[in-house]
């Protein structure tokens, strides 16, 4: 696990913590933008993490 969590059960971690649990966080964004734009599918989680754009 390398000290990662399990985000469908996490309430309390900052965006910066997370990104430091996933290295290839910053991967999947990238290919998020790429399919969706226009951020339309995104979740209270991603939100509150900072993964969206406004």
């Amino acid at each position: 696990h390398a000290g990662r969590i399990y985000l469908a059960k996490d309430a309390v971690s900052r965006g910066e913590q997370v990104r430091a649990m996933y290295p290839r966080l910053e991967e999947w964004l990238e290919l998020k933008a790429r399919i969706d734009p226009q951020w339309h599918f995104r979740s209270h989680l991603s939100q509150r993490l900072g993964w969206h754009h406004e």
